[in-house]
């Protein structure tokens, strides 16, 4: 099997610290699934000692991880390989008040740094997968009923799927190297109450780009895709450690529009080439490649949408004795999405039901959400019904550990169905993916952990024509399946 050229292995792990450091642009390296809906217990637990200890002064939480693990791959490709990956995460955790602090979690992984490399990808860069979060909030103002306050925060988040993506089953995500960042602008005006409980009314500009950054040997349906959202809602706060961070929301409206991106014929037609200098500016728009097939709708214009929610539970935490920190999650509502341009509309009643529970044995976290989304190309409108879970557990005396988490998601294009003759029901075709990973670790010496692991999802080798799931493949679906050991530090 050829093996593309690769810099020295010294050199590539080099690039992979400098990339933590300078371009801040981390992957969840031994989480090999993607939760979307399961509440974030990791970012939580970087400000929990302040919750679950009242009497901690230190206002500063760091911890930071390095490790390196050999995998064995079976049903990537035609042939198995055996490679081998370098991987970093940190943690930090800033807190001065309930109304003043930071949370930060970033984990990276530098994928096929030694061994086989079954892929097409060569660089560095694609060679990285990602998972910054961040959130910082700043009061203004005291919490209680004489004066008026304001609270802004921020949230981003990244996330970079390279050679190897995460096992995301994102729906409007396609099976390219991709860079999808978030950013996310919060203002919570403070009108009525104390820290018990206080009344808000905040309002949220959200942006999201996803952007290919590399077509390998194939030609991309699409570039990308822009979305800009615009929410507001009524409701009331908690501020004590007691019962902190998130909101009971009585009612809220988020209105957003998606664009899509038309991907860059010159720089397809470089890559196609083999040429390793391609030139990366998208300005020379390709229409050509957009080319519609009979068995597909017709090509995206902007897509729009309102979600309508009422009486929700948005990431309430609830101190438990200060044993156990619990996130509860509860929203319940109507979406509507159309696209004028292609004649296509949607409704659905959308829900998101999550909890989460972090102690000192471990964490543990379910969700379920219906919600309304559009395919990678944006073709289709779709129901994505999702089921996601995951369990962390740590014996605080005994040196051993394991992890577990799954995801599954049923793919719904509500125009596509038959009607049963008998019952006169619509019989839809559904499309369903799903993940398993799990993890075993034991510790031989402190802050050190030696464990296997094993991760098995069911997908097509090759992607269908447009990332349409509903089109033909090219090879039937199969199970693949990851085998590795690994070796992590804490330092």
């Amino acid at each position: 099997m050829h093996t593309p050229h690769r810099p020295p292995r010294l050199a590539q792990l080099a690039a992979a610290a400098l990339t933590i450091a300078a371009l801040a642009t981390p992957l969840s390296a031994q989480e090999r699934i993607y939760h979307g809906y399961v509440p974030d217990m990791t970012l939580l637990d970087t400000t929990a000692p302040w919750l679950l200890d009242e009497d901690n002064e230190e206002g500063f939480n760091l911890k930071l991880g390095v490790g390196a693990e050999a995998l064995r791959e079976y049903g990537l490709s035609a042939a198995d390989a055996t490679t081998g990956s370098a991987f970093a995460s940190a943690r930090l955790g800033l807190r001065d008040d309930a109304t003043r602090f930071v949370q930060l979690r970033g984990d990276l992984a530098l994928y096929n740094a030694w061994g086989d490399d079954p892929s097409p990808y060569t660089t560095t860069q694609e060679r990285l997968t990602g998972d910054l979060k961040l959130r910082a909030t700043l009061g203004l103002g005291d919490v209680n009923t004489e004066t008026l306050g304001v609270d802004l925060e921020l949230n981003y988040h990244l996330v970079a799927s390279g050679v190897r993506p995460l096992k995301m089953l994102r729906t409007d995500v396609g099976p390219e190297p991709s860079i999808d960042d978030t950013l996310t602008l919060i203002a919570w005006p403070r009108f009525a109450g104390d820290a018990d409980l206080t009344a808000v009314a905040p309002v949220r500009y959200t942006l999201r780009k996803v952007q290919y950054t590399n077509a390998g040997a194939t030609r991309l349906p699409v570039g990308g895709f822009v979305t800009h959202s615009i929410s507001s809602g009524l409701g009331a706060r908690g501020y004590e450690d007691e019962f902190w961070d998130g909101w009971l929301e009585i009612i809220g409206v988020t209105w957003s529009r998606t664009s899509f991106i038309t991907p860059d014929a010159t720089l397809l037609s470089c890559l196609d080439a083999g040429a390793a200098d391609c030139d990366r500016d998208p300005s020379v728009a390709a229409a050509a490649l957009l080319a519609e097939a009979e068995d597909l709708p017709a090509l995206p214009g902007d897509i729009e949408r309102i979600d309508l929610r009422a009486l929700s539970f948005n990431d309430v935490i609830l101190n438990i004795d200060d044993e156990l920190l619990l996130d509860i999650t509860v929203q319940l509502g109507g979406s509507w999405l159309w696209d004028e341009a292609a004649q296509r509309d949607m409704a659905l009643f959308a829900w998101r039901i999550g909890t989460g529970l972090s102690g000192e044995w471990g964490r543990f976290g379910f969700a379920s959400a219906r919600e309304g989304t559009h395919t990678p190309d944006g073709r289709r409108l779709v129901h994505d019904l999702r089921l996601e879970s995951f369990l962390d557990l740590e014996h605080p005396e005994a040196p051993i550990g394991l992890h577990f988490d799954t995801s599954m998601s049923i793919l719904t294009d509500p125009d596509l169905y038959t009607t049963n003759e008998d019952t006169g029901y619509r019989e839809y075709d559904a499309r369903t993916r799903a993940a398993l990973h799990s993890r075993w670790f034991v510790q031989p010496i402190e802050r050190a952990r030696l464990g296997l692991y094993h991760l098995a999802d069911y997908t097509r080798p090759t992607p269908t024509p447009n990332w349409d799931p509903w089109a033909e493949a090219t090879e039937a679906g199969r199970w693949n399946h990851e085998l590795g050991a690994y070796l992590r530090l804490d330092l």
